[in-house]
């Protein structure tokens, strides 16, 4: 290989990573864009929307005599402990109802309406825990369950944060594949161009010179 297609190359691929490292460094940048607008989504002390009912879900057990319970995580268990006004509800398919916590009576009375739903987020004011909550049925130990859950301020950070990465992820990704398979063959097929540009410069300069 001359000196000459040993440069072309080592050029290509500076070209490449110097793309990818520009590409990378963006990507980072944006994540952090949406991180801060996820922040900005969640107020002071609100709680995942989409977090609360799944960490509920993930309480439920069910020992070896078929007894139902619901055994907080340590997320879970930090939540009660923080906001007191926390409540739920876990009504099993045979119809138990496992409860923590004082129900807002306006939301207790329309339960078999909201029940009809498979999820409903009711929300108020954020300062006003009572008017806020949210009804999912969602797979547990015991089987699929309804889970009604408030009495705390939520926010859609996770929603948010979650869709932002998928919105950046995938067109980098592409972006990315799209570099590693273009950018070497643009710049082979340039340098191969501007080589031969060369060459033409080079005999008319040399032609000249024998006038």
């Amino acid at each position: 290989m001359s000196r000459n297609s040993k440069s072309h190359h080592s050029l290509r691929w500076r070209f490449t990573l110097g793309f990818i490292t520009l590409q990378l460094l963006t990507i980072v940048a944006s994540f952090g864009v949406v991180l801060y607008i996820a922040a900005l989504s969640a107020p002071r002390g609100a709680v995942p929307s989409t977090w609360y009912p799944q960490e509920i879900a993930k309480s439920v057990t069910i020992d070896q005599n078929g007894v139902v319970a619901v055994r907080p995580t340590q997320a879970l268990r930090t939540v009660m402990a923080k906001r007191p006004t926390s409540w739920f509800a876990v009504r099993l398919a045979d119809g138990t109802t496992l409860t923590h916590g004082v129900i807002s009576r306006d939301i207790g009375e329309n339960a078999a309406f909201l029940d009809n739903f498979r999820s409903v987020e009711l929300r108020g004011y954020v300062d006003a825990p009572d008017r806020q909550a949210t009804i999912d049925k969602i797979q547990t130990a015991a089987g699929e369950a309804t889970i009604m859950a408030g009495g705390v301020s939520m926010s859609l950070y996770q929603l948010v944060f979650v869709v932002g990465q998928i919105t950046i992820g995938v067109p980098a990704l592409i972006l990315l594949f799209v570099t590693l398979v273009d950018v070497p063959w643009v710049t082979k097929w340039s340098l191969r161009s501007l080589g031969k540009l060369t060459d033409r410069l080079n005999k008319v300069d040399f032609e000249a010179g024998a006038v």
